[in-house]
């Protein structure tokens, strides 16, 4: 169980999966989060305002960006909702 193949797939990580592979997926994640674009360039050893970080290392998929805008879509939807109430106690 010593062996990097093994490590790996009790992680549940892909076998043939690379250092810049988790480090995007680390990347990806962090900036997902929202961490301080600053303070993820600091992480992973990039020099603040570096292009190689987003160009190489942040990775967002559909599923991130989806779920980044749901958030937004509630937002709007909560805002929607506010003014048909303010509305609706206007006309009384």
């Amino acid at each position: 169980m010593n062996d990097k193949y093994s490590l790996f797939k009790l992680a549940g990580i892909d076998p043939e999966a690379t250092f810049h592979t988790l480090r995007a997926a680390s990347a990806t994640n962090r900036d997902a989060a929202g961490q301080d674009f600053d303070a993820l360039e600091d992480k992973l050893g990039d020099a603040k305002g570096c292009t190689i970080t987003r160009k190489h290392y942040i990775r967002l998929d559909d599923r991130q960006v989806i779920d980044a805008s749901a958030v937004y879509n509630e937002y709007l939807e909560r805002l929607r909702s506010e003014s048909i109430l303010n509305a609706e106690i206007v006309d009384r």
